[in-house]
């Protein structure tokens, strides 16, 4: 998406856009972290 003037038209394609990069935002830290390691008890 271009840096448009955003207007209550096109608001919900600009909310939905954004919805889909924080998921791909969220993916990718996911995938970054590692599990805490276990300790024995």
């Amino acid at each position: 998406m271009n840096a448009n003037e955003i207007t209550f038209d096109s608001l919900p394609k600009a909310v939905a856009y954004l919805v889909d990069e924080v998921a791909a935002i969220k993916l990718l830290v996911e995938n970054q972290q590692t599990p805490p390691p276990v300790k024995p008890v």
